[in-house]
C-alpha cells in the first residue's frame, strides 16, 4: 500500500474505534412525527408506534452504564430528514438507528426488515427505491448529500477521507444489521430479504454505522395488531437492545 493512502486510512479508522468504552452513544431516530403520520391503519399510526418502541429502547439503553442514548424526537413533533441527520452529527453518536413500521398493498407481507447504505450505481439505486421513496422521504441526491469526515485543506484528500469513512461505515452497518437480525424476537422475513441495502437519506448522511429498522407490517392481519400492543413493543425493543449489546461486544474484541 502506498504511504500516502496508508496515512489516509488512519484517521478513518480512528473515527470508528475511538469511542469511550463507558459512553457508547446510540442515536435513536423515531420515524415521522407531527403532521407526518407515516403509515396509517386501523391498528394505529406508524409515528406513534415507532415512538413507543423507541422510548422503550431508550430506557433499556439508559439502564446500562456502558451506553448513552440520544433521540431525534421524544414527542409527536415533526423533523425533516436533514434535521435528523444534523442532530445525529451534533450528538457525536457511535451508531444510528432509524425506527419505522412498514406497509404493503400485499396483505401477506410480514416481518422485520433491516436496511443499511449501499454503493449501487445511481441508475440501479433509482430502480430499487422507486416504490419506497415516498414512505421513507426519498432517496439522497448528490446535492443533498451531507459532507462529513476529517477536515482537510486539499479537496482531493478530503474526498478520499470521506470515501474511506463512508466505506468503513457501510461495513460496520452491515455487521450491526446481522447482530440485530440474530437477536430479533418478532416476526422475520426470509433470510434472503431480511437485510437489504438502500440509499435512504438518514442512513446515508450520518458519519457513523447506521441501520433503518422496519419493525413489521401494519397491513398484516396478525402482525399489524401486535405492533400496537405494549407487550409486543417491549419484545421488539428488547430485541434491538440485545442486538446492540452483541454488536458492541464484537467491537470491543477488535480494540
Amino acid at each position: 500500500m502506498k504511504p500516502f493512502i496508508r496515512s489516509l486510512l488512519l484517521p478513518a479508522t480512528i473515527l470508528f474505534l475511538s469511542h469511550d468504552a463507558f459512553a457508547f452513544t446510540v442515536v435513536i431516530d423515531p420515524g415521522h412525527g407531527g403532521y407526518d403520520n407515516g403509515a396509517n391503519y386501523s391498528v394505529g399510526t406508524e409515528k406513534r408506534i415507532v415512538l413507543e418502541v423507541s422510548k422503550k429502547l431508550a430506557k433499556l439503553i439508559e439502564s446500562n452504564p456502558q451506553f448513552k442514548v440520544k433521540m431525534t424526537r421524544s414527542s409527536d413533533s415533526p423533523r425533516s430528514l436533514k434535521k435528523r441527520a444534523e442532530m445525529a452529527q451534533s450528538f457525536s453518536g457511535d451508531l444510528f438507528l432509524s425506527i419505522h413500521a412498514n406497509s404493503s398493498p400485499d396483505s401477506r407481507a410480514i416481518g422485520a426488515e433491516f436496511f443499511f447504505q449501499h454503493q449501487l450505481p445511481p441508475e440501479k439505486s433509482s430502480l430499487f427505491l422507486a416504490r419506497r421513496e415516498e414512505h421513507h422521504g426519498g432517496r439522497i441526491s448528490d446535492e443533498e448529500r451531507m459532507s462529513f469526515g476529517p477536515a482537510h485543506k486539499n479537496p482531493y484528500v478530503k474526498s478520499i477521507l470521506e470515501d474511506l469513512i463512508r466505506t468503513q461505515s457501510i461495513h460496520s452497518s452491515a455487521d450491526l444489521s446481522v447482530h440485530l437480525v440474530e437477536q430479533w424476537k418478532g416476526y422475520k422475513k426470509s433470510k434472503k430479504y431480511v437485510i437489504q441495502q438502500a440509499e435512504f437519506y438518514v442512513v446515508s448522511n450520518v458519519p457513523m454505522p447506521s441501520v433503518l429498522v422496519e419493525l413489521g407490517f401494519l397491513t398484516h392481519k396478525k402482525e399489524g395488531p401486535l405492533l400496537s400492543q405494549k407487550s409486543y413493543q417491549n419484545k421488539l425493543a428488547q430485541s434491538i437492545y440485545d442486538g446492540l449489546i452483541k454488536y458492541k461486544e464484537s467491537l470491543d474484541k477488535t480494540l
